[in-house]
């Protein structure tokens, strides 16, 4: 495994017992009474030596203490819990079974741990920190888990080096670093395992923490670089997912309130000027709902390279709501030259027919596009008849010459084929 810039491995809880490190978490477990980690509570474990032990209480005062602090200030101590191992459990830890072995002992999911030392550096005296860590999250699958080391790996700095007149200084990098990395991870680590809520909480915070810093500072950093640029991409992807389970609520209960509860991830998209095509559908959807019809057409026409064609179906819809027929008629020609799934087929259907039924204007062309929909996507030609009967027997059909055209066509059709 690559061990630069930081040594970094994923484990599981399901993972076999890790031979000789198992014993040796084992034999410092009961002798030293490592702390166990509570059930509700995200635990991260540092557990970093000194060469000097007149250094221990520097460290322990001013990294592990401030660490603390900073999870205080962000509100969450309800969440995450840090543990600081022993001077003699952190001297025993020098490689990554021994580290793992004491992280499931104790019940933690994060163990950052290495060794601070005074090291000649440049010709001057100098505090050297080298940083290793591990996380351990629920089972997930080897694609992600890879990601989720990848990630780690690039956000954890391998060395900090300071020089021995600047302590206070490399301490409050170093555990801005680890502080940086913590919440990092951890977010990653709720979003490999589908908790996209806390996910989502730890990133938006993690994120706006960033943007508070001068920009050279994280652009000429390379760790802050990584963090900064990871946790952008992180954070659409959290927003994203939160986005599908918003909609998937909607598909099964069918409330149109449900979609308004995306507005806050479609938001954070637009300040991360993350764009694809389902959330450009989303928002249009809740800009429709909000009575925003130019803003949602604006969202469906800026699609590009979709990989079906459910928007032109909803874009013909807001085309005829806004008076645009022939827009609209155009929109569903395209549409409907590719296949339809029947499931969705059927959603596009059930949305036109409460439309059309609450509509408070001349509903003859939703009623002629939900009878161009039964026709071609979903070849009922039963329901297909009905609407086209009904819109050609409409009082304001003059006012519609095309769909009339189309209505007679589409009945021939119907008729020679014997329905």
């Amino acid at each position: 495994m690559k061990v630069t810039p930081a040594s970094v491995e994923i484990t599981k809880d399901d993972y076999d017992a890790l031979g000789k490190g198992v014993s040796a978490a084992f034999k410092m477990f009961t002798a030293n009474r490592i702390e166990r980690n509570p059930t509700n509570k995200v635990g991260v474990i540092i557990s970093l030596n000194t060469e000097d032990p007149s250094d221990r209480g520097r460290l322990e005062n001013d990294l592990v203490a401030e660490l603390r602090e900073y999870i205080a200030r962000s509100g969450l101590s309800d969440k995450f819990n840090i543990i600081s191992l022993k001077p003699d459990v952190s001297a025993k830890i020098d490689n990554l079974s021994k580290a793992d072995a004491v992280l499931r002992s104790s019940r933690s999911h994060l163990i950052v741990y290495g060794m601070i030392a005074k090291r000649s550096f440049n010709n001057e005296p100098s505090y050297v920190c080298r940083l290793r860590g591990i996380v351990r999250h629920v089972p997930i699958t080897g694609e992600v888990k890879k990601r989720l080391g990848e990630d780690f790996d690039r956000s954890l700095p391998g060395r900090v080096v300071f020089p021995q007149g600047q302590e206070v200084l490399g301490f409050d990098l170093t555990r801005e670093f680890l502080s940086l990395t913590t919440k990092f991870i951890t977010a990653c680590a709720a979003l490999a395992s589908s908790d996209y809520d806390f996910s989502y909480k730890l990133l938006t915070e993690l994120w706006s923490e960033l943007e508070t810093m001068p920009a050279d500072k994280r652009e000429y950093d390379p760790v802050l670089s990584e963090i900064y640029k990871r946790t952008k991409l992180r954070l659409s992807e959290a927003a994203h997912k939160n986005l599908e389970v918003i909609y998937a609520r909607y598909q099964q209960e069918e409330d149109e309130n449900i979609l308004l509860e995306s507005e806050e991830y479609l938001e954070t998209l637009r300040k991360l000027d993350y764009d694809s095509y389902s959330t450009r559908q989303m928002a249009a959807m809740v800009l429709y709902l909000r009575g925003l019809l130019p803003d949602a057409i604006a969202q469906l026409e800026g699609i590009v390279g979709a990989p079906d064609t459910i928007w032109r179906y909803n874009l013909g819809f807001l085309y005829a709501k806004t008076g645009r027929v022939d827009d609209a008629l155009e929109q569903y020609r395209k549409a409907t030259q590719v296949a339809l799934h029947p499931y969705t087929a059927r959603d596009l259907d059930v949305f036109l027919s409460r439309e059309i039924d609450r509509s408070k204007t001349d509903p003859t062309p939703l009623r002629y596009l939900r009878a161009v929909l039964n026709y071609k996507a979903r070849e009922d030609y039963v329901l297909a008849k009905k609407d086209f009967e009904l819109v050609l027997s409409s009082p304001s059909i003059e006012e519609y010459p095309e769909i009339k055209r189309l209505s007679l066509k589409f009945m021939e059709g119907i008729k020679s084929a014997g329905h």
